[in-house]
């Protein structure tokens, strides 16, 4: 009778043992690998408490006169259920495994494409650096009243620009001297 009882309390139990699994496959996360192993780890269980389940039903037939083929109708009920169950958690982790797949594929192709568009980005940066034409330098003599700002805007161009072109660290200039001009060719 104790045997009995037991069997009846722990069926439930076992039953209700993967739906915290099934909760987390239906938020909108894609499926990750965790889940797909602790479905398969799921239904392993499944198999082998079936084939449990199996076992004690036959023991209990054996046991059992008259009133046994209630019981063990019910158990036949409970393994059928099971065995529902099972089947719907191997299909869900089939599902999960080809939409991995599917998205791997996509990330591969994402991750080719956009090695295409870098080295194409790459070859119009060169052609565009190939054909940009090459500052020509001019000669400038410094008058009174010149400065270097003055002399940016009269040939308009940026005043580091001259700085660097003369290699000047700041901004003062001198009467007389000569100063190259960048200019585009």
């Amino acid at each position: 009778m104790r045997f009995r009882f037991y069997i009846v309390l722990c069926t439930p139990l076992l039953l209700t043992g993967c739906i915290p699994t099934l909760t987390a496959m239906k938020t909108s996360e894609p499926p990750s690998e965790s889940i797909v192993e602790e479905l398969r780890s799921e239904i392993a269980e499944l198999r082998h408490e079936i084939q449990s389940k199996d076992i004690e039903l036959k023991i209990i037939e054996d046991k059992l006169e008259g009133g046994g083929e209630k019981f063990s109708s019910h158990l036949e009920e409970q393994i059928l259920t099971l065995s529902r169950k099972l089947a719907a958690l191997e299909k869900v982790s089939e599902k999960i495994a080809s939409d991995i797949r599917t998205l791997s594929e996509h990330a591969n192709q994402t991750s080719s494409s956009l090695g295409l568009y870098r080295e194409r980005i790459e070859e119009i940066d060169a052609k565009v650096h190939e054909k940009r034409p090459a500052f020509q330098l001019k000669s400038y003599r410094v008058k009174a009243g010149d400065s270097l700002e003055k002399i940016a805007k009269r040939h308009k161009i940026p005043v580091e620009t001259l700085k660097k072109a003369n290699n000047l660290t700041d901004d003062r200039i001198m009467i007389g001297q000569d100063l190259q001009i960048p200019d585009h060719g």
